[in-house]
């Protein structure tokens, strides 16, 4: 009888241990994945600083240009100034399928992508 109650020890310890491993595999898996989203988020918003930067001083030069075509500065950055007012409402108004859903599909992406060993 004690033999069986060793074994039923033995066996609650090994339950216990593989559930404790079992946490933490879960914890460390979401440790990466969250980092994961969080590096691509950073990635993200330093391309998207640089592509403003870009923006503002295209903008500025294409003004410019445009001015000195057009034979007057103000009508060139009016006429940049439309163009970026044309795109930004192409951009809202497609705003669902443009942003939101590539952002969403992205992030389901990085958090049920399944490591290959």
């Amino acid at each position: 009888m004690e033999q069986v109650f060793a074994k039923a020890e033995q066996l609650t310890e090994q339950l216990k241990e593989y559930v404790a491993l079992e946490i933490e595999d879960m914890k460390l898996g979401a440790v990466q994945k969250g980092s994961a989203i969080i590096g691509n988020m950073a990635a993200l918003i330093v391309v998207a600083v640089m592509v403003v930067f870009f923006l503002i001083f295209g903008g500025i030069a294409l003004s410019i240009y445009l001015g000195d075509c057009m034979g007057s500065m103000p009508m060139g950055f009016l006429t940049v100034a439309g163009i970026f007012v044309v795109i930004a409402l192409i951009t809202w108004l497609g705003r669902k399928s443009l942003i939101q859903m590539p952002v969403m599909n992205s992030m389901i992406n990085q958090l049920f992508a399944h490591e290959e060993d």
